[in-house]
């Protein structure tokens, strides 16, 4: 599967001069995996996906990325979440943020997971990447070993479940370098802790 994606690329490149980003190639590997694995399991299929770069990269074809970040100072103070879900062709689909509280940086995370996996759901996405720059929980959703709370794991199990709503559901380590949208929204709601925003038109430069 690995070699037939890379001589794909390689085609274009040498026949029709398309040059193809090498991380977006690992992307569509990872999706012709999922698909492979989806065609032998009628059951919803968990891709963990463990690519890390320094800037955004679009998703395979007829997948959204939704990048999710939060904003956390202490215990006793609001922590801020915000999301901004693409398409594949990096068409912007919506961008919102929300408020809440946490004892803890993984706790806040596992929130801004669970906000982002219930607007994939009420937009009616079907397949989705939730990329996330906190390890523990990327391990954690990838069912790999983590040492989270007892509370993480609960919000991260609600999560989960309402997860099973989507078809492909794809869960990815970033840098925050490659967030800045995301991490800005998180700061805003910090900032500003008695609303909530919905955006589904990118602000005019």
């Amino acid at each position: 599967m690995t070699t037939w994606v890379i001589w794909k690329s390689r085609c274009s490149s040498a026949f029709q001069n398309i040059y193809l980003n090498p991380a977006r190639i690992a992307y569509s590997i990872d999706f012709s995996v999922f698909r492979l694995c989806a065609s032998l399991s009628s059951s919803q299929t968990t891709v963990p996906i463990t690519l890390q770069a320094s800037f955004w990269i679009p998703p395979c074809q007829n997948v959204c990325k939704i990048n999710v970040d939060v904003s956390f100072r202490n215990q006793t103070s609001p922590i801020g979440i915000g999301c901004i879900i693409r398409n594949s062709d990096g068409k912007f689909l919506y961008a919102g943020t929300v408020s809440g509280h946490a004892s803890s940086v993984e706790e806040a995370e596992s929130e801004g997971v669970l906000f982002a996996i219930q607007k994939g759901v009420e937009l009616h996405l079907k397949a989705v990447v939730i990329e996330t720059d906190n390890k523990g929980v990327a391990d954690y959703l990838q069912n790999q070993p983590s040492n989270l709370s007892w509370s993480t794991h609960a919000i991260l199990d609600q999560a989960v479940s309402i997860a099973s709503f989507f078809d492909v559901i794809m869960y990815s380590f970033y840098s925050r370098a490659c967030n800045t949208s995301a991490h800005m929204l998180a700061a805003a709601a910090d900032l500003n802790s008695t609303a909530t925003f919905s955006f589904f038109a990118p602000p005019r430069s």
